[in-house]
């Protein structure tokens, strides 16, 4: 029989729940502070409406106390789960106030197109957004790219409860470097901040020389271009997006910076330790570099072969940079949506799915089927190759490097088939949905991929205009994708289970029960 949920569990989730959306609300105090200081009063309004709304939900939901003060497995998935949905319910609320957005439905989903890092949004006319609403963006990115309960465990909010690092596991985050959770948290989010200044410096030195920006101006592209780069989200404060710079060495620094976010950090901290070799010993680290390549050489064969895209010149500054951009899942895309589909051959939006569909690293801002696990699935055929070559009675023990030695199981194996099996699922589920709704198969493969891996590339499906049933389809990809689907799959299961069982248990699903007996029900059916 599959769990359900009992009172306590509700009780406890309910609570944990409301100190995550209080921290978004105090969060949401920094857009708010800026819409001041750039004498911006309606957004300011706006903000001031949703962190009203946090406060409010967050603190009734506070004063549900759990009976225990301990998780569950059970409870930590459902929390971890329902976080970044409640995260992009309160999040949304000062879009949808601001009226940039005709319905509540569209804002949260811009909303959890931020917080998972996918960046394809709804929202239109970008560069006459308010400074205030554009950072909200931005900040939204960074805690997607961090975690939202690996900020609250950061933050020392939900770090007192035992079974807490629960959560650490729950959201996909494998690599611990700190026997406690708090710290790792810290850790990673001290290595996130670090290259978001340094990036931000240098982004702004270049709007300002290169692209001739004001101050103010120069520092807010510069920061939305670093934290767009780093955290993997792809978000530009103008509608041509990254294309509307026009500046190579703008572009070599954003490549850079997009490659140290889809790097393990957790690999960063032990090279600081153990000093540059570890980097490459890693077997994440020689996926990612041999993907690259591969990817690299096949986009400039298409390039290549492509009358409209064969210069030297664009396959540099098209092919090169586009392709850093699907690697580590940014979505920066110096190509318009009509030359991706339109003008670009089938070779390329091919080499452009395939470079989006593995991912980044763990513990990296990278969404994706992750590389280690990528890795593992290789090794394992490799693994049970060798088998069938040895003797019967011989015993085939592979072993790789990932933060220290490890042995390949069959329960590792296992797993990584699982989740990419879901993952393979999952893209051509989305494709048939763009497909029914009138879209050409590789453009709705891309979509659908760029989706599922949290990228932001878009062949223009996304967009004003886009079908009720596709922002459905979509939205669950960018959460599947984001969780890695155990994780979403068992908060669904678990709500539908302790619903459905609710309601049997309930009088009315009882009396129905009595009335109507499935022994009864099955008895007509002829054998």
């Amino acid at each position: 029989m599959w769990p359900r949920l009992r009172i306590d569990d509700v009780c406890t989730i309910v609570h944990f729940l409301g100190t995550m959306v209080l921290a978004i609300g105090v969060v949401m105090l920094i857009p708010l502070l800026v819409a001041l200081l750039c004498n911006e009063p309606e957004p300011a309004l706006d903000f001031f409406v949703g962190f009203g709304v946090a406060f409010v939900a967050g603190a009734a939901m506070r004063l549900v106390k759990p009976k225990r003060k301990g998780l569950t497995g059970m409870q930590a998935l459902v929390i971890t789960g329902l976080a970044w949905v409640a995260a992009a319910l309160v999040s949304a609320v000062p879009f949808f106030v601001g009226g940039y957005f005709d319905t509540y439905f569209d804002a949260f989903f811009d909303s959890v197109s931020y917080y998972t890092d996918t960046g394809m949004a709804l929202l239109q006319n970008l560069s006459h957004l308010p400074i205030s609403f554009g950072l909200w963006r931005q900040i939204m990115l960074v805690i997607g790219a961090e975690g939202i309960v690996l900020v609250a465990l950061g933050l020392g909010t939900i770090s007192g409860f035992s079974g807490a690092g629960l959560l650490f596991e729950a959201e996909g985050h494998l690599d611990r470097i700190s026997p406690r959770f708090a710290d790792t948290s810290r850790l990673l989010a001290g290595i996130l901040g670090a290259f978001i200044v340094f990036g931000t410096l240098v982004c702004t030195l270049l709007c300002r020389v290169l692209c001739g920006m004001s101050g103010l101006r120069a520092l807010y592209h510069g920061f939305c271009l670093a934290a767009a780069a780093v955290s993997t989200g792809g978000l530009t404060a103008m509608d041509a997006g990254v294309g509307y710079y026009h500046q190579p060495i703008l572009y070599a620094v954003l490549m850079v910076l997009m490659f140290a976010g889809i790097f393990s950090f957790v690999v960063y901290l032990r090279m600081a330790v153990k000093g540059p070799r570890e980097f490459f010993r890693d077997i994440e680290t020689r996926m990612i570099l041999l993907w690259s390549f591969i990817i690299i050489i096949l986009l400039s064969v298409a390039f290549a072969h492509d009358g409209y895209f064969g210069s030297i010149g664009t396959i540099i500054d098209k092919g090169l940079f586009n392709a850093a951009s699907a690697l580590t899942g940014t979505g920066f895309c110096s190509l318009t949506s009509t030359q991706l589909t339109g003008v670009a051959s089938s070779g390329i939006l091919f080499a452009y799915i395939l470079a989006m569909s593995m991912g980044g690293a763990t513990s990296s801002t990278a969404g994706g089927i992750k590389a280690i696990r990528m890795a593992i699935v290789f090794k394992s055929i490799a693994s049970e190759v060798r088998r069938r070559l040895l003797p019967q009675h011989a015993r085939s023990v592979i072993r790789y490097y990932h933060l220290g030695e490890q042995t390949l199981t069959d329960e590792l194996s296992r797993n990584a088939m699982l989740v990419l099996l879901l993952f393979l699922v999952t893209y051509i589920t989305g494709a048939i949905m763009g497909m029914l709704c009138g879209y050409s198969p590789l453009s709705a493969m891309l979509e659908s991929v760029s989706c599922t891996n949290n990228c932001g590339i878009s062949a223009g499906i996304i967009g004003e205009g886009l079908p009720t049933p596709l922002k459905i389809t979509y939205l669950i990809q960018m959460l599947a994708g984001r969780l890695e689907f155990i994780t979403f799959l068992s908060t669904i299961t678990s709500l539908l289970v302790s619903v459905g069982r609710g309601c049997i248990d309930s009088k009315i699903g009882s009396a129905f029960i009595k009335r109507f007996p499935p022994s009864a029900a099955l008895s007509v059916i002829p054998a």
